[in-house]
């Protein structure tokens, strides 16, 4: 697959780790910290591997996690600094990966208490399955209350119908195999899309995992959340427009006048605890109408 980095398949050991946990990260030390420490506190005989990927680091991650590498042989840190982005980092950790199943998780994130077990348990009837989101332990009301709290209680679902993931994830080996890992430069929503392709592709359909909780952390603040609505703007005309064609980007585009409405009709919320959401979708406008600028016909 384009964009992707091809991942092997290492020989199988029987005393190896059962699964990898790839957690890719970039600039964020002490979230990263917090995140492997709820990693290590896991109530499980499972035997697992953490592969951290370091996706060019500047704020001494690099030495912080070789210090834990000497203290715990289960951890490994890997640097991944050819290509910026998590997809590209989750690729490079799935190629560095020893078992055969892998699970995923972001540096900023908490995995929940027995995450890993639940998560083990649903792998073993299912290829791909999918973790439940919780919103509330992590972030403060006034961020979380208005945020859209995707897969709390089901999975979401594509324009066709089909189950789609949503952040952390667990997945066969081979069924990441036959995929090509992840796509690099969609910005967000890879897990969306690498689901897609698997029920297109492969008819393997994502599968709701209830009791295997994972902890969200939200942009915190409003710039945070304009940057986090922008880069969503921009991903989502990136991923329709190979799908739909040339056309797709400048539709997208025009389709956002409505989205553009709702902003100016809602502009008291900005003085409002309602203005990191007002941000967010600002940021989606803003990102989508700049993408597909650049995707134009004749555009740069």
């Amino acid at each position: 697959m384009s964009g992707s980095t091809p991942v092997s398949d290492p020989a199988s050991s029987a005393t190896g780790p059962e699964v990898s946990i790839v957690v890719p990260t970039f600039n964020r030390r002490d979230l990263l910290q917090r995140q492997i420490g709820a990693i290590r506190r896991q109530s499980s005989s499972v035997r697992w591997e953490l592969v951290v990927v370091d996706n060019g680091s500047t704020d001494g991650t690099a030495a912080w996690v070789q210090a834990l590498v000497d203290q715990d042989s289960r951890i490994r840190y890997v640097s991944a600094t050819d290509e910026s982005g998590a997809a590209y980092a989750r690729n490079v950790g799935a190629h560095a990966a020893r078992a055969p199943l892998l699970a995923f998780a972001d540096d900023d994130d908490v995995v929940g208490e027995g995450w890993l077990e639940a998560l083990m348990i649903a792998l073993e009837d299912h290829d791909l399955v999918a973790c439940r989101m919780d919103y509330d332990l992590l972030n403060r009301p006034e961020i979380a209350r208005f945020w859209p709290r995707t897969q709390e209680t089901a999975l979401g679902r594509d324009d066709d119908g089909r189950p789609v993931c949503n952040a952390a994830i667990g997945i066969r080996r081979s069924t990441w195999l036959a995929l090509g890992g992840q796509r690099s430069g969609i910005l967000v929503g890879e897990d969306v899309d690498l689901s897609q392709r698997a029920a297109r592709e492969m008819s393997t359909s994502a599968t709701f995992a209830p009791a295997a909780v994972y902890h969200r952390q939200l942009p915190a603040t409003v710039a945070e959340c304009l940057r986090d609505g922008i880069r969503s703007g921009r991903s989502r005309v990136r991923t329709a427009a190979p799908r739909r064609g040339p056309t797709a980007a400048m539709s997208d585009r025009h389709s956002s006048l409505g989205s553009l409405a709702w902003l100016v009709g809602r502009l008291p919320y900005v003085f409002g605890s309602r203005r990191y959401m007002w941000a967010r979708r600002c940021g989606q406008v803003i990102g989508a109408w700049r993408e597909s600028w650049r995707r134009r016909p004749g555009g740069a």
